[in-house]
């Protein structure tokens, strides 16, 4: 009987200490020399070591939340793995383990965020709990929109909104992933009412995308509306519904390629370059701030050749640029410990073997989505779903990188997926 009740208390406490979790973007520690940076993921180390000491008790009183094996765990540890030895053996073992107040991100994140996966793919074992859990990023994400826009019709001055993330792109990008979370929702639900309040978040947080004015996100999400569409064009249908909705698609992919040409064709006309959106999309190939990226990655090519196996541990391309600095910018002021390219990054930070580890996560992932397909464990909408927003969060990675608070959301994906496979087993 008492470990009955222990049990239930481990339970309840992992919950709530994970629910709060996707609550963190709103969090700004103001107190704290990077307010937007710091506190965040002070906070997500702190909840994820106390629901791991709850989460360790637990699997001492029950079977049942165990770690169960499958391809995506050992993509994610595998992943881990890699990135440690890495870490270990490059130039600056204790920056890569430790990273700055500035970005915190280095080896213990990654410990933290593997931490994280494993104990929400063993404690949330019922469609209820990923409903919430889904649900409460859906909440918060609508709440940094609302900040977002309260931001820019408060502040006239305010150029591109940022909210409680701190800066566009990173805003944009935490608002991306969330978008996808409230698709998946409105292909959970039956209710026709709940999918029309789903598609109000949605709407809210597109909106803030665009008030950021980040390039690669915006891009990223008309990347991310033409494959749906394409694949809807594509796809089977059986039904009338389903034949109507791809007329809708066909249209929608049409509608958008000759938007686009428009635009391109328009791009020096006033209606353009007044909308400070619009305008930085015509400027995006002339671009100060993209020719001096272009550089830094020739760059950190030059790095990655030197070292191709390993590369040279978190945190460290710091010295990549120092040592293949390019003439071309001498005396810009700007802040280059990144390549702002997921692939380049990883390349930099973990070599070949750490890009091809990252990589066999969303291998993983595309796997355990065709398996629960094929055991109609989760429908065709939802699966075509998740696959175009790994696909739009990979690309948009293309130009930026993650924080904290994409991080969350990420891996709360690779736990979701896995959870059908469980769910398959129980």
């Amino acid at each position: 009987m008492l470990s009955k009740k222990l049990e239930k208390f481990y339970i309840w406490g992992i919950k709530a200490l994970i629910f709060a979790i996707p609550i963190l973007p709103l969090y700004v520690s103001t107190s704290m020399m990077f307010p937007f940076i710091t506190g965040k993921n002070f906070a997500f180390r702190i909840l994820v070591e106390i629901a791991a000491v709850l989460w360790l008790g637990l699997t001492v009183l029950s079977k049942e939340y165990r770690l169960r094996n499958s391809i995506m765990l050992l993509a994610v540890l595998a992943f881990t793995f890699i990135v440690g030895l890495a870490d270990i053996l490059g130039v600056n073992p204790y920056n890569s383990l430790w990273s700055s107040y500035e970005r915190m991100d280095g080896y213990l994140t990654i410990l933290h965020l593997c931490l994280y996966f494993m104990i929400i793919k063993s404690v949330f074992i019922s469609r209820k709990d990923w409903m919430i859990f889904l649900n409460i990023f859906v909440i918060v994400g609508a709440l940094v929109s609302s900040v977002a826009l309260y931001q820019q019709f408060e502040e006239a001055e305010v150029f591109r909104v940022s909210s409680t993330i701190g800066s566009p792109a990173f805003l944009a990008s935490y608002l991306l992933l969330v978008v996808f979370i409230g698709l998946i929702l409105i292909f959970n639900t039956q209710k026709l009412l709940l999918r029309y309040i789903y598609l109000l978040p949605v709407a809210l947080n597109a909106i803030a995308i665009y008030l950021t004015a980040t390039r690669g996100v915006i891009l990223s999400v008309v990347i991310g509306i033409m494959l749906f569409s394409l694949i809807y064009i594509f796809v089977k249908q059986d039904t009338p519904k389903k034949r109507l909705f791809k007329k809708v698609a066909l249209l929608v992919f049409v509608g958008a390629i000759i938007l686009s040409v428009a635009f391109w064709t328009f791009r020096d006309t006033d209606l353009i370059q007044q909308n400070r959106v619009f305008s930085r999309f015509t400027t995006m190939f002339s671009d100060p701030s993209v020719t001096f990226r272009l550089i830094i990655w020739e760059m950190a090519w030059e790095g990655i050749k030197e070292s191709p196996v390993l590369g040279w541990g978190q945190e460290n391309f710091m010295i990549v640029y120092t040592k293949y600095f390019k003439p071309e910018l001498y005396g810009i002021d700007i802040w280059a410990d990144r390549a702002h390219n997921i692939v380049l990054d990883w390349l930099i930070n973990a070599g070949f073997s750490g890009l091809f580890f990252y990589l066999s996560i969303f291998g993983a992932v595309f796997y355990s989505l065709w398996s629960a397909l094929q055991s109609k464990l989760i429908s065709k909408a939802e699966t075509i779903t998740i696959t175009i927003a790994l696909i739009v969060y990979f690309f948009q990675n293309l130009f930026v990188f993650d924080t904290i608070s994409t991080y969350i959301i990420f891996f709360a994906l690779l736990a979701y997926v896995d959870s059908f496979k469980n769910s398959a087993e129980g």
